[in-house]
């Protein structure tokens, strides 16, 4: 094969790659829609205020619902963060715990320190 013929070979197989990484695109941007429609857990760390049910819905957690609405309240009297996160450990809330998952790199090396 001449170098013609090479350099025309490898374009068209290059189109042929772009347009599959297009269409595989695609069918994740259609998938995570589908479940972001259905509230269905994308993964990644837990949004506060949730649970993930064993088929992968989001539901709605209580408490931190709870927690949610208090911090808004607290917001829109005008305290700072900080002063809401003091108000909310009054409340019994520890937020230290907020976001992290049983298992977390942070938990596992606090866990080998106090051992």
């Amino acid at each position: 094969m001449c170098s013609a013929g090479k350099s025309t070979a490898f374009t068209i197989l290059s189109a042929v790659a772009e347009a599959e990484r297009d269409r595989t695109r695609e069918r994740i941007a259609q998938v995570k829609a589908d479940q972001r429609e259905r509230s269905r857990f994308l993964g990644g760390t837990r949004p506060f205020g949730y649970q993930i049910a064993a088929d992968g819905e989001l539901v709605e957690d209580a408490g931190e619902q709870k927690a949610i609405a208090r911090m808004c309240e607290l917001r829109g009297h005008g305290l700072s963060l900080r002063a809401i996160a003091e108000a909310l450990a009054d409340d019994g809330i520890a937020l230290s715990q907020v976001g992290r998952e049983e298992g977390s790199g942070a938990q596992r090396r606090q866990r080998k320190e106090r051992a």
